[in-house]
């Protein structure tokens, strides 16, 4: 078990007035009564400071106050400080891509700004948060960035920390020549300064480098030069840390007994410094090595002190390692029992770490889509605004045009009567006026329909946008429902099959062969249900994509549905329930087989999952003028009114359990009713609740 730094920068350029000196309570009262917008901008940020360490929502609230009003009075500075400060609150949320959303636009104004420091923190707290995502090219990447700015700037305490990261990130992608390439440089830059915790943390780094190379003689020399350093510097965690790397060393170029007395100083230290954590850790380090030494006693002990400690501090993945480490210690001592029950107890735990780790990438996701559905009503928004402000428009141009023809009126009347009372010449002058308004007129009725043309597009467009949202809304009902089934019915049947090959490949020669076949014949069972599951979601997916064609060919009714039932036959004769296939021979249909393949056995498979033992499942058809009425009729537990009217709807639709615990997905009919209309039929279904159902597909024959 070994240890390395990573560096982080969580910092910007300072611009808080306030922070050091005043309570929570009084920057609040100088928040209320201060009139000066940028000095409550640094209240605001100030409060969200001190709030940080102990109430992060109330921070996060105060920094988008402070936001807000640093974008409505235009003071870019602010705006992009305030933008870090959240980026970091997300990250601690571990809400990462807000985080980076938020680092993005503080580096956009930093760049703007040509703040050579915000742009230096912003790109390298970005690659920490890759790094913690696992996408180690774009953590590089934003490292790589964060380096240049900071060595164009000639600050070395900043680029020797980013180039510890960046070696870190080389060492993960497994480039070990360049991770000690970076490692190297800056353990000469900290000797320079005499930076004490940046020289600690190179030494441990560097050890762990030479390590990965199996040169455990030189791992060794630098592990050693970080414990004399540390033991200087009185840094009770650090020799603890150092202890436990040199136990790793020794471990890896097999000096047990050497590894075993350098892993109790580490615990002995960890205890000293109260690092519940770190004990937790070596305890189990501890118990592997006593295992490689045949100490099985020594190795529970060690293992079930972990677990104690795992599950009083609830970190799920110490816990689990723990139960590991029983599983290997009891299978050593032939204590088949226990190793089986806490390899139980192993699987469980990767369920719940899988189901959390799940859920986190469906909130993300989530939140992505949250977003970009946020745009899209932003969108329409700006679309009724525009609307709003040219039927104004249109109304003030009615307005002008009424006062505008009162006034040619009024002149005209006014040329008129002038006309009248001074000489014919007045007449001619009075015609030319005439045609001057007409032609005005004329141009003011093509200035109308304009308007109203482009009235017209911006409806249209309008309804475009609801149409598109409507689709959107669909789509995030189907993908809601794959996320579903990939999460749950896909992963479950996974999980018993690699316990159990795990279990296989530990104990092999161990286990009896009555255990190994059931165990096997458990594998099987679990590979048939995914294999069929696999099947049902491949087959939806093309359906979504429209990439199934359908191609129309001449077949006997009879043998298509005998050919899709033949299947679940077997299934139908373990339950005991007699099957009869009454459609007569000699009927011909004109359709795509594969699709009417897919229908009848899903329609058939679900009649027996939902049937009694001892019941009966019939198939009937009935010939009109241009279409087939085929009803596959069952004795079975019937639906509810509610449940017949969610069957067909993906966001609705449920799957249950069939008469003897049957497994399902739902997609079977969601897939049926999608087939029937590519083939330009309907379904329909009646069902009495414990008397059973009839599925009807009526299909043209040619």
């Amino acid at each position: 078990m070994r240890y390395i730094y990573l560096t982080l920068l969580f910092s910007f350029q300072s611009i808080i007035l306030f922070g050091q000196t005043n309570t929570t309570d009084s920057l609040l009262l100088r928040l209320n009564k201060e009139k000066n917008d940028t000095t409550k901008i640094n209240l605001l940020i100030d409060l969200g400071q001190q709030l940080q360490p102990t109430n992060i929502d109330s921070a996060l609230t105060y920094y988008e106050k402070a936001l807000h009003l640093s974008i409505n009075k235009n003071i870019n500075k602010y705006t992009a400080y305030c933008y870090g400060s959240m980026a970091d609150v997300y990250f601690f949320q571990s809400e990462y891509n807000k985080s980076i959303s938020a680092y993005e636009n503080s580096l956009k104004i930093y760049e703007k700004l040509k703040d050579e420091y915000g742009i230096c923190s912003a790109w390298s707290n970005m690659g920490v948060i890759y790094w913690e995502k696992g996408n180690l090219k774009k953590c590089n990447e934003c490292y790589l960035q964060a380096l240049s700015i900071a060595e164009n700037r000639q600050d070395t305490i900043t680029s020797t920390k980013i180039k510890i990261n960046i070696a870190l990130v080389f060492s993960e992608l497994g480039d070990q020549e360049n991770a000690l390439k970076y490692h190297l440089e800056s353990l000469h830059e900290l000797e320079k300064i005499n930076d004490i915790d940046g020289i600690l943390a190179s030494l441990q780094n560097i050890g762990c480098a030479k390590q990965d190379q199996h040169k455990y003689d030189e791992a060794i020399t630098y592990f050693d030069r970080a414990l004399t350093l540390a033991l200087q510097e009185n840094d009770l965690y650090l020799i603890a840390m150092s202890y436990g790397n040199l136990a790793s060393a020794y471990d890896d170029k097999e000096d047990l007994i050497l590894a075993q007395k350098y892993n109790k100083k580490s615990i002995e230290y960890y205890s000293k410094v109260g690092n519940d954590k770190g004990i937790a850790r070596s305890n189990i380090y501890m118990a592997s090595i006593s295992l490689k030494l045949k100490q099985f006693k020594k190795s529970e002990q060690y293992s079930l002190e972990a677990l104690k400690t795992a599950k009083n501090l609830g970190i799920l993945d110490i816990e689990k390692s723990a139960y590991e480490s029983l599983v290997n210690t009891y299978a050593q001592m032939k204590d088949f029992s226990k190793a089986y029950h806490y390899q139980n107890k192993v699987l469980q735990l990767k369920d719940s770490i899988y189901t959390i780790e799940k859920s986190q990438q469906i909130r993300e996701l989530q939140a992505k889509f949250e977003s970009e559905k946020k745009e899209k009503e932003n969108e329409l928004l700006k679309i009724e605004n525009q609307l709003k402000t040219t039927k104004i428009e249109k109304q003030q141009s009615r307005t002008y045009i009424l006062y505008i023809s009162i006034l040619f009126l009024v002149f005209l009347f006014a040329l008129i009567y002038k006309s009248l009372r001074t000489n014919k010449k007045a007449h001619a002058t009075l015609e030319e006026k005439n045609k001057l308004i007409t032609k005005q007129q004329t141009e003011l009725s093509v200035a109308f329909d304009l308007l109203t043309e482009k009235n017209e597009k911006l409806e249209n467009q309008k309804t475009k946008i609801q149409e598109q949202a409507k689709v959107l809304t669909e789509a995030v009902a189907s993908k809601d429902k794959f996320f579903s089934i990939i999460a749950h019915d896909l992963r479950n049947p996974f999980n018993v099959i690699l316990g159990f090959c795990d279990l296989l490949m530990g104990n092999y020669d161990i286990i009896s062969n009555e255990d190994r076949k059931e165990y096997i014949a458990t594998i099987n069972s679990s590979a048939i249900t995914t294999h069929k599951l696999l099947e049902n979601l491949l087959t939806w997916a093309n359906s979504q994509r429209n990439r199934i064609k359908i191609v129309h060919v001449k077949m006997e009714l009879k043998s298509l549905v005998d050919e899709a039932i033949l299947p679940y036959i077997p299934n139908a004769s373990t339950k005991k329930i007699s099957v009869q296939n009454n459609i007569p021979k000699d009927w011909f249909i004109t359709a795509d087989k594969y699709t009417l393949t897919t229908v009848f056995g899903n329609l058939f498979s679900n009649a027996i999952k939902f049937t009694n033992e001892g019941g009966s499942v019939s198939l009937n058809a009935i010939s009109s003028n241009k279409f087939y009425e085929i009803q596959i009729i069952d004795s079975g537990v019937g639906m509810s009114n509610e449940a017949v009217n969610s069957l067909f709807d993906i966001a609705k639709n449920n799957s249950t359990l069939g008469t003897n615990d049957e497994q399902g997905t739902g997609l079977g009919l969601i897939l049926c009713k999608e087939f029937v209309e590519k083939n330009k039929g309907e379904i329909k279904v009646h069902s009495v609740k414990n008397e059973g159902t009839t599925f009807t597909v009526k299909l043209p024959k040619e």
